[in-house]
C-alpha cells in the first residue's frame, strides 16, 4: 500500500503532505500534482493521499501513499497520524471541482493546512456529493455557512427546472466557497484574478499566487491529414463543459467561411463536445487524447479559441499549452484572462457573441505579421509561468515558508478543531438556538449560557470572538466584558466562555 521513502544522500527533505486526485481520475488536478511531486521530490519528503480510483503506480519512485476514506467508511486511523506527524504549513490539497476532490475537501475540513485553489467555485462538486450519498443536511449546512439567511432560498431555486447551462450557470454565481477558505490557514493560487478575490474573503490567512506547470514535450504526433476538417483550422481545446461557449464557436466559424474563407474547418480537441450538439461537416470532435497526440492537434491549429462565460477564476491548462506552442489566441474578457499579458492574446467580450469573435480571427488571419507577433508574445508568456524552473521555485518557497511545529495527537481527540461557527456546528446544549435571521448565522442566547471551546491541553488561547447583544456580557476566565449592540470582535484568554442576557455569537476561533 506504500512505498519506502528516502532522500538525497546528505539531505534532509521536507517533510509534506500532497492530498490530490491521481489519474486515471478524469481531472486534470492529477497531472498537475504529478509534474510538482516529479519535480520537487528531492527538496520534499512526500506522503500522498489520495482518492479511491487513482493509480498510485504512476507515482514517482519512493513516495509513501496511502487511499484516502471511501464515502461511509470510517477514517483510517493511520492517515490521521500520517497526517499529523507532517506540518499544518506543509499539508497542500489540491481543489477543483470536480467529484474527484471532495474526499481531498475533507481531509482539508478535518487537519487544516494548505489549499491550491485552481478555481472559485465548487459548488458543483459539494451539491452532487452531498445529494449522492444522501446527506442533504451536509449541503445544507455548506450554504448556510456561506450564505446565511439566503440559503433556503437558494436551495428552493434550485429545485426548478433548468437545462444544463442554466443549472452551471446558477451554480457559478454562488461558488461555495467559504468553508474551504476558512478550513485553510494558507492558500494558493495560480493567477492574479483568483489571488484578489481570495484575498477578499481570506481574514488573516496568507495568500500566495504560482505559476501553472505545463507538460514536458517528450513527443509530438501529427494528426493523419484527412481528419483536418479544413483550412485555416480554427481549435478548441481542453474538455468540452458548459461555460465554454461551444454554439457561439461553431456559429463564429460558420460566419468566418462566409466572409472569405469557405474552407474554414472547427478542431474540438478534447472530450466532452459530442454530446454537445450536432456538429456540422466542417468541423470535428476527438474525444480524449492521448498526450503526444493532444500536442500534435494544439500545433495543427492556425487559431485557438476560449470564450469562457462565465469565468470561475481557472488558469486554463489546455490555453496554456496553445500560448506555448505559439499559437495566436482569441479569448473572452474577464477572469484570469484579464491579467494574460496584453499583446499575447486578443479579447472579446462574450457578449458581443459570435460577430465579436468572427472580428477578431478574421483580424488575425489577414495579417500574418500580428499572428506571428502575437504568438511569439505567448510562448514567452506561457514558457515563464509553465516552466519546470518556475513550478521549482514557486514551490521551493512554500515548502521553506511552511515550517512550524508537528501537531501532536491530543489523547482521545483524532481530529482538531480551530473554530466553532454557528454556520456549521449545532449550537451549545444550554441556552442558545441557530438564528439564520442574522447576516451571519448565529446562536442566539437569551439566557446565561456558555460555550466550552474544544481547544486540546497542548494547545492556548488567544480566542477571538464574534459577538453582540443587548445588555450583554462576555465572561471569560477573570475578564468580563459588556458586549457591543453590533457584531464586534472581542479577544479572550480563557477556553470558557460566559454569556450573560440577550444577544448572538456568530465565531469563536483560534490558532
Amino acid at each position: 500500500m506504500s512505498g519506502d521513502v528516502s532522500g538525497p544522500k546528505g539531505a534532509s527533505p521536507a517533510h509534506a503532505l500532497m492530498a490530490t486526485p491521481l489519474p486515471p481520475l478524469r481531472t486534470g488536478l492529477g497531472t498537475y500534482s504529478l509534474r510538482i511531486l516529479d519535480t520537487t521530490r528531492d527538496i520534499a519528503r512526500w506522503t500522498v493521499v489520495c482518492p479511491s480510483g487513482s493509480d498510485p503506480s504512476c507515482l514517482p519512485d519512493g513516495i509513501d501513499w496511502h487511499f484516502l476514506p471511501e464515502e461511509g467508511e470510517d477514517p483510517d486511523a493511520r492517515i490521521d497520524e500520517a497526517i499529523r506527524g507532517i506540518p499544518r504549513g506543509r499539508r497542500f490539497y489540491q481543489l477543483g471541482n470536480s467529484p474527484e476532490c471532495f474526499p481531498v475537501l475533507e481531509a482539508l475540513y478535518a487537519h487544516g493546512g494548505t489549499a491550491v485553489f485552481h478555481e472559485l467555485v465548487l459548488h458543483h462538486m459539494l451539491r452532487y456529493r452531498y445529494l449522492a450519498r444522501g446527506d442533504l443536511e451536509g449541503y445544507r449546512r455548506e450554504l448556510l455557512f456561506d450564505y446565511g439567511p439566503s440559503a433556503a432560498a437558494i436551495e428552493r431555486s434550485l429545485s426548478r427546472p433548468m437545462d444544463e447551462d442554466d443549472y452551471d450557470l446558477f451554480l457559478k454565481g454562488y461558488p461555495l466557497i467559504g468553508r474551504a477558505i476558512h478550513a485553510c490557514d494558507r492558500i494558493v493560487c495560480l493567477n492574479r484574478f483568483s489571488g484578489r478575490r481570495l484575498r477578499a474573503r481570506s481574514g488573516h490567512r496568507p495568500v500566495v499566487e504560482i505559476g501553472h506547470p505545463l507538460s514536458p514535450l517528450d513527443r509530438v504526433e501529427r494528426p493523419p491529414d484527412d481528419l483536418v476538417p479544413g483550412r485555416p483550422l480554427v481549435g478548441m481545446i481542453g474538455a468540452g463543459r458548459p461555460g465554454r461557449s461551444i454554439d457561439m464557436v461553431v456559429e463564429a466559424v460558420s460566419m468566418l467561411r462566409e466572409r472569405g474563407f469557405p474552407s474554414a474547418g472547427l478542431a474540438l480537441a478534447g472530450e466532452g463536445y459530442a454530446g454537445r450538439g450536432r456538429l456540422p461537416g466542417f468541423a470535428i470532435s476527438t474525444g480524449r487524447l492521448e498526450e503526444p497526440l493532444y500536442q500534435g492537434w494544439i500545433r495543427e491549429m492556425d487559431i485557438v479559441v476560449d470564450m469562457r462565460h462565465p469565468h470561475c477564476g481557472e488558469t486554463s491548462g489546455s490555453l496554456l499549452e496553445a500560448m506555448r506552442a505559439g499559437k495566436p489566441c482569441v479569448v473572452s474578457c474577464g477572469g484570469s484572462f484579464s491579467w494574460l499579458p496584453s499583446g499575447a492574446v486578443i479579447r472579446v467580450a462574450s457578449e458581443s457573441g459570435p460577430e465579436g469573435l468572427v472580428a477578431a480571427m478574421r483580424k488575425l488571419l489577414v495579417s500574418d505579421s500580428l499572428r506571428d507577433e502575437i504568438g511569439r508574445r505567448a510562448a514567452g508568456y506561457a514558457e515563464e509561468t509553465g516552466s519546470r524552473e518556475r513550478l521549482r521555485r514557486d514551490w521551493e518557497g512554500l515548502l521553506e515558508t511552511g515550517t512550524g511545529q508537528v501537531e501532536p495527537a491530543a489523547p482521545g481527540q483524532g481530529r482538531r478543531q480551530r473554530a466553532l461557527c454557528a454556520a456549521w456546528h449545532r449550537p451549545p446544549p444550554v441556552g442558545m438556538s441557530r438564528d439564520t435571521s442574522t447576516a451571519a448565522v448565529s446562536w442566539r442566547f437569551d439566557t446565561d449560557s456558555a460555550v466550552m471551546l474544544p481547544i486540546p491541553a497542548d494547545a492556548s488561547p488567544p480566542v477571538l470572538v464574534t459577538a453582540w447583544g443587548s445588555g450583554a456580557r462576555m465572561i471569560a476566565g477573570k475578564h468580563v466584558l459588556d458586549l457591543a449592540e453590533t457584531p464586534e470582535v472581542t479577544r479572550s484568554e480563557s477556553t470558557r466562555i460566559g454569556l450573560e442576557g440577550s444577544g448572538w455569537l456568530t465565531i469563536a476561533s483560534w490558532r
